[in-house]
């Protein structure tokens, strides 16, 4: 006869705020933010590379439903890749079994889509206690609120059931949590309401949780950041055990120096620096930043127009 499946760990009260039995899974709070990343591990060699090289900390990889190259299989699963892809030679069990394995780099674990989430949270909560035992943080990581350029769009992974999830499975678990955005969008970057969305949002989510909170990363475009610093610097201070992660995306051209000379020294100035992490590509000369900028203001030209 089959065996019944383990009682639930995690129960929520009448109030929605979860209750956690002492034998649930613990996991390490959030490291700090100075951390050398590998970004969109998606690929069986990306990831060979990413925990062969001892300088990265750190590995960022995005997750969503499709198949791997030749399965029969029409059941969609979780892979390792970034739309559009929906094929990867990188099943999620086996990225986080390998990363277990190396046990030396934190996990950043980008979740595309709620579906993604639902099916891999149970996966890391049986995960806990070796992530623990070898010193692993694991960020749970979600565009969880529109943002500029996508302000007219519902983000694909909802707040609300993100955070039902992460509390059903992975309670305590550090979060990640970003806007869905078009970096290249033009007018201002991110703006008052975008940030003071954010922190009710996690204070939700705080409102609920039956364990202390591992802490809270704010993901954000880095060229975004660059228009408007302000509403940034601001969230940071009101929400307490926060950091601040600015990013580069997959096939965005990379930053000028100097922009990320500017941010670097905006956020010293606010005596914020220890919290702000970068995870972006830099442009190796000025001819190069030159041209990533020109391809940028066209593409938000565009999206001002509505073509992208």
């Amino acid at each position: 006869s089959e065996e019944a499946p383990p009682e639930d760990k995690v129960v929520a009260d009448s109030d929605g705020v979860v209750q956690v039995d002492e034998t649930a899974a613990q996991f390490l709070a959030l490291p700090t933010a100075q951390q050398v990343w590998a970004h969109a591990v998606s690929s069986r060699a990306m990831l060979d590379e990413a925990l062969g090289n001892d300088k990265i900390t750190a590995i960022e990889a995005d997750i969503l439903m499709g198949s791997t190259p030749g399965s029969k299989d029409q059941v969609p699963t979780p892979i390792m890749a970034h739309p559009p892809d929906r094929v990867s030679d990188l099943p999620f069990q086996e990225f986080l079994e390998a990363c277990i394995e190396n046990g030396r780099c934190h996990i950043k674990l980008d979740f595309k889509e709620i579906e993604a989430a639902e099916a891999c949270l149970p996966l890391v909560a049986a995960s806990a206690s070796r992530l623990f035992k070898n010193g692993q943080a694991v960020m749970l990581n979600a565009d969880v609120l529109p943002g500029p350029g996508r302000r007219d769009r519902c983000s694909p992974v909802p707040a609300d059931a993100f955070f039902n999830h992460a509390l059903a499975h992975c309670p305590g678990a550090p979060l990640s949590l970003g806007w869905s955005v078009f970096a290249p969008a033009c007018g201002l970057g991110y703006r008052e309401v975008d940030c003071s969305a954010m922190a009710a949002a996690y204070q939700l989510y705080l409102d609920r949780i039956g364990v202390p909170a591992g802490g809270v990363v704010f993901a954000a475009s880095l060229r975004l950041a660059a228009k408007s610093s302000g509403p940034l610097l601001r969230l940071l201070g009101e929400v307490p055990q926060s950091q601040l992660l600015l990013w580069t995306g997959r096939g965005e051209p990379p930053v000028p120096s100097w922009t990320v000379r500017k941010l670097t020294a905006a956020f010293e100035e606010a005596g914020l620096s220890e919290r702000v992490g970068f995870d972006c590509q830099v442009a190796d000369s000025v001819a190069e930043a030159f041209k990533a900028e020109f391809k940028c203001r066209l593409g938000g030209a565009l999206n001002c127009m509505g073509w992208m």
